[in-house]
C-alpha cells in the first residue's frame, strides 16, 4: 500500500501531465508586454511563490485599474489543481495574462491565460492579450500513471474522485462571468474543443476566427487606420458569427462580392460623411441579415442584426441615416478574413501571396540615405470600392522586418500612420511616416 500511496500523490500532482516536474521560474519579466513571468512546467507550490512575489513586483492600481498587473506565460502546463489556484488568483484580483512573442502556453497554462482580467472601482475588463507570434493550445486534463507502476483499486478511487474534484474545480472557475457581460470567461465551445483533445493533440489558438470567437487580445499585428468594402463585409459577419460560434464555412469575400442582382455585397456609402459601408449579410433572403459599419480615427464601429439567430450590433437594425447613433465598438481584427492565420499577421513574417517582387526600399532621414537595400514586394489585399482601388502591401527587408503600405482611393497610410504620395529625383516613390519623420522611398521593381 506504501508504494501505490506514493504513486497516488505522483498521479494527483500531474493531472495536466508533463514529461517531467520542476518548478516554474517565476520573477520579474524584461519584456515591456508584462511586469512579472512564469516559465515553464507548474508544479504544487508555484503558487504560494508567486503570490509572494507579486505582493512586491505587481504595481497595484493606477487610480482606475489594475490593467498594469500583467504576467507573461511561458509554460507547458502542469498541476491543474496548482493551475485552477492561479486562475482564481487572476480572476478575482486582477491580474491580466500575456502570451508574448515566441512563447507557449498549453494545458493547465491556457486556463490560467483564459482568467485574465483587470478590476477597479468603477471598472472591469477581460485582460488577456496573445502574441501573433506566441502559441496558446488546449486539451483535456489526463492522469499520468508512471510505466510499469501499479495502483490498487481503492487507491484508484481516490484518484478518480481527485481528478473530478478538479475537473469541477475547472468547469467552475471557467464559467464565471466576464465583467460587465452575461457571457463566461470561457464560452462552452471552446470547453468543449478542449475535452476532445487528447494528449499532445492540442486545440491550437491560430486563426482569427479563434480568437475573435472566443474574446482574445491580439497583440504584435499592424493595424491599417483605413476601412475598405472587403473588410467592412468581414467585419459584418463576423461580429454577428463570433456571437454564435466559429465560422464553419469559406466566407472569402471574392467568391462573394457580387450579389445575384448585380450589386456590390459591401456598398460606400458616399453621402455619410463618414468611411462607412452598407452591407448584406450572405444569409440575408427570407429573414434579414446585414450591417452598417463605419470607422472613426479612434474606433471600428457597427450596428447591425442576424435576424436567424437574434444577434446583434448595438441596437440592431440600421440604416445610413443612424448608424452613428445605434452602433457600438467592435473589435479591430474582425476586418479579416477569419481563416487568417495569426502567424501570417506577423510584423516580421511576410504573408502567404500570388503577387510577389523585389524592389530597392531606401529610408530617408532629413533628406539622407540611412537605409538602402532590397526588399521583397508582397501584395497582401486588393479590392474596389465605387471605382476606387484598396491595396495592401508589405514590403519585406531582408531582416525579416516589414513596412506595410495602405491605399485607399487617393489616400495612404505606412505602417499604421496617414501619408502622402509624393516623387523624389533618384528616390522614387516616398512616403513619409509622421511618426518617425522618416521618408519610405521605393525606387522601382527589380527582376
Amino acid at each position: 500500500m506504501r508504494g501505490s500511496f506514493s504513486i497516488l500523490l505522483a498521479v494527483m500532482a500531474t493531472l495536466f501531465a508533463v514529461d517531467s516536474l520542476r518548478a516554474a521560474t517565476i520573477g520579474k519579466s524584461d519584456s515591456t508586454n508584462c511586469v512579472m513571468g512564469i516559465r515553464g512546467e507548474i508544479v504544487q507550490g508555484d503558487f504560494e511563490k508567486f503570490v509572494t512575489l507579486g505582493k512586491i513586483l505587481l504595481p497595484g492600481s493606477d487610480g482606475e485599474s489594475t490593467s498594469g498587473n500583467r504576467v507573461c506565460l511561458d509554460s507547458p502546463g502542469g498541476s491543474l489543481s496548482e493551475g485552477v489556484e492561479f486562475a482564481k488568483y487572476f480572476y478575482h484580483d486582477g491580474i491580466g495574462t500575456v502570451i508574448d512573442d515566441g512563447q507557449e502556453c498549453y494545458s493547465a497554462c491556457a486556463i490560467m491565460f483564459m482568467m485574465g482580467t483587470a478590476t477597479g472601482a468603477e471598472v472591469s475588463f477581460v485582460n488577456r492579450k496573445l502574441h501573433v507570434g506566441g502559441k496558446l493550445g488546449f486539451h483535456r486534463p489526463f492522469i499520468d500513471i508512471p510505466s510499469g507502476s501499479s495502483i490498487d483499486i481503492s487507491a484508484m478511487r481516490f484518484v478518480y474522485d481527485a481528478a473530478l474534484s478538479s475537473a469541477l474545480d475547472l468547469i467552475a472557475i471557467a464559467n464565471s462571468k466576464s465583467p460587465w457581460s452575461s457571457q463566461p470567461m470561457m464560452k462552452p465551445d471552446l470547453i468543449q474543443g478542449m475535452l476532445q483533445h487528447i494528449g499532445n493533440d492540442m486545440l491550437m489558438i491560430d486563426t482569427v476566427d479563434k480568437v475573435g470567437r472566443w474574446d482574445i487580445e491580439v497583440i504584435g499585428a499592424v493595424e491599417s487606420s483605413l476601412l475598405s468594402e472587403e473588410q467592412a463585409f468581414y467585419a459584418c459577419e463576423n461580429s454577428l458569427q463570433w456571437q454564435n460560434g466559429l465560422t464553419e464555412e469559406d466566407i472569402t469575400y471574392p467568391k462573394f462580392s457580387e450579389r445575384s442582382n448585380g450589386n456590390r455585397r459591401s456598398r460606400f456609402i458616399k453621402e455619410a460623411g463618414q468611411t462607412a459601408f452598407i452591407v448584406e449579410g450572405l444569409a440575408a433572403g427570407y429573414a434579414m441579415e446585414g450591417c452598417v459599419i463605419w470607422k472613426t480615427e479612434s474606433a471600428l464601429q457597427g450596428c447591425g442584426i442576424d435576424e436567424y439567430s437574434d444577434a446583434r450590433l448595438g441596437t440592431g437594425d440600421c440604416d445610413q441615416s443612424n448608424f452613428g447613433d445605434r452602433s457600438v465598438r467592435l473589435k479591430t481584427i474582425s476586418v479579416l478574413n477569419p481563416a487568417t492565420r495569426l502567424e501570417d499577421l506577423h510584423s516580421g513574417k511576410a504573408p502567404p501571396s500570388a503577387q510577389s517582387g523585389a524592389t530597392r526600399c531606401l529610408v530617408l532621414k532629413g533628406g539622407q540615405i540611412i537605409d538602402n537595400e532590397l526588399c521583397l514586394i508582397v501584395h497582401v489585399g486588393d479590392a474596389g470600392v465605387e471605382g476606387h482601388a484598396s491595396t495592401v502591401t508589405h514590403f519585406v527587408w531582408p531582416s525579416g522586418g516589414k513596412t506595410v503600405l495602405v491605399q485607399f482611393g487617393e489616400s495612404f497610410e505606412i505602417n499604421g500612420v496617414p501619408t502622402s504620395k509624393r516623387t523624389i529625383a533618384d528616390r522614387g516613390d516616398c512616403y513619409l511616416n509622421s511618426a518617425t519623420q522618416n521618408d519610405f522611398c521605393v525606387l522601382g521593381t527589380s527582376n
